[in-house]
């Protein structure tokens, strides 16, 4: 995939109202890249994310300047913070560089996908649901529980939880049933 014109000059373009105050050559030759990553980035964030970062570590070496990409954070009024992968848009021969067209092919495989990591993403929801549920139902457990209970109770809801863009949900009813089946309930809580 080639970068035309259009894409060079779309990569270089900084955002209006961004303040950078860095080192990089951001805009110049530099790109400050896509958003990967943010405060409230759910199961399918992190795991393009992460897969981004280890695409970029195959194909260019461990993150850094040298290396020609870095991830840079930027701090938001709205949400917090925000991670993109910044990475260097023009090679030394003023034409785009390989990171340029490795970040245009991520970008195009997740168009076409959602995910860059199926198996990545299923253990990132996953382990959201158990912290959920570590969360949320402790209050309805009894005293007499196995220690990997969170893995059991999160394989006898999963036909129920919700994904939403920041991570998962379950109804109360929802895991106070299941804790009910399996027994678990504190009666009293209910």
């Amino acid at each position: 995939m080639t970068p035309t014109q259009t894409d060079i000059t779309d990569a270089l373009l900084m955002p209006s109202d961004f303040g950078y105050s860095g080192h990089l050559p951001i805009g110049e030759t530099w790109s400050l890249g896509p958003m990967i990553l943010n405060r409230d980035s759910g199961p399918l964030e992190k795991a393009n994310s992460q897969s981004v970062r280890e695409a970029f570590t195959a194909a260019f070496g461990d993150e850094g300047e040298e290396n020609g990409w870095v991830v840079t954070r930027c701090n938001h009024w709205a949400v917090g913070w925000v991670d993109h992968l910044s990475f260097k848009a023009i090679d030394d021969n003023g034409g785009p560089s390989a990171q340029f067209v490795e970040m245009l092919r991520l970008n195009a495989e997740v168009e076409e996908n959602t995910v860059l990591d199926e198996d990545l993403l299923c253990q990132l929801e996953h382990e959201a649901v158990i912290e959920y549920l570590e969360w949320n139902a402790t209050r309805w457990l009894s005293e007499c529980v196995p220690d990997d209970w969170p893995e059991v109770l999160a394989r006898e809801v999963s036909a129920e939880v919700i994904h939403e863009g920041g991570g998962v949900y379950l109804p109360d009813n929802i895991i106070i049933n299941a804790l009910r089946k399996l027994e678990w309930l504190d009666e009293q809580e209910d």
